[in-house]
């Protein structure tokens, strides 16, 4: 489908940012539909930020990132999907699961315009003369692989590595035990609209889904939209089990 890029007004800014509870910051693309622009998440420690997911990267992340904190920031990828780590290649810090690094060295996508430029999914331009069509997905190898279990320190804070394939194979979460706070990239969110979209592994995504509700959760942060309550996330896991066998 043809955009037509006349018509799209030049962002005068590319991300919304806004503050929660526990030194969370979320970053959105407002001018992407957040169904096809994933929440990148800012979490603060004493010692260094973490940085979780990084959108689709039409605008570089990283430099807005560093004129929010003065500490090394790690990125980490929680999956290779185009609209959670293609600004992955902006950070010098970039962490993923090993089943996720060749997708996020050579991205296979190289046409944006399949998935935003129908349905007035791309709301503006980043800059002038910008067309999907002629944008490449940058690749970025990581320069750290995360397996199940591994602990991300930030000084003052401590996240876990959860390996839950079935979205991608090398699927993750982060969660800290201290405050219950869970990071689930594509693996949770909830869709306003409920839409349907299956896993590529359903045995697997329902295992992992499983995993996360044994937790003692008490927020967890989407993959896209806000965040949500423990009780939010076992209806989602209840949705969710069983819907595409």
């Amino acid at each position: 489908m043809t955009v037509d890029y006349a018509s799209l007004p030049v962002a005068n800014s590319w991300y919304s940012v806004d503050s929660y509870p526990g030194d969370i910051t979320r970053l959105r693309e407002i001018h992407i539909d957040p169904y096809w622009a994933g929440s990148v998440w800012l979490v603060q420690g004493t010692e260094r930020d973490l940085v979780v997911d990084s959108g689709t990267g039409i605008v570089p992340l990283a430099p807005l990132i560093a004129e929010m904190t003065p500490r090394p920031v790690l990125a980490v990828a929680l999956c290779s999907n185009f609209d959670h780590s293609c600004g992955f290649y902006s950070f010098d810090e970039r962490a993923c699961h090993p089943l996720e690094a060749e997708a996020l060295t050579h991205p296979k996508l190289r046409d944006l315009s399949d998935y935003l430029g129908v349905e007035n999914r791309l709301l503006a331009v980043p800059r002038a003369g910008f067309r999907l069509e002629d944008y490449e997905l940058p690749g970025a190898a990581p320069t750290q692989l995360l397996e199940d279990g591994d602990i991300i320190d930030l000084g003052d804070r401590k996240f876990e590595v959860l390996h839950i394939p079935g979205r991608t194979p090398g699927s993750l979460a982060l969660w800290e035990a201290a405050t219950g706070y869970l990071f689930g990239g594509e693996t949770l969110f909830i869709d306003p609209d409920k839409r349907d979209f299956p896993p590529q592994d359903t045995a697997d995504y329902e295992a992992s889904l499983k995993r996360l509700g044994e937790l003692p959760v008490t927020t967890v942060f989407g993959g896209h939209y806000s965040s949500f309550s423990a009780d939010s996330l076992a209806q989602l896991i209840s949705n969710e089990i069983g819907r595409y066998e």
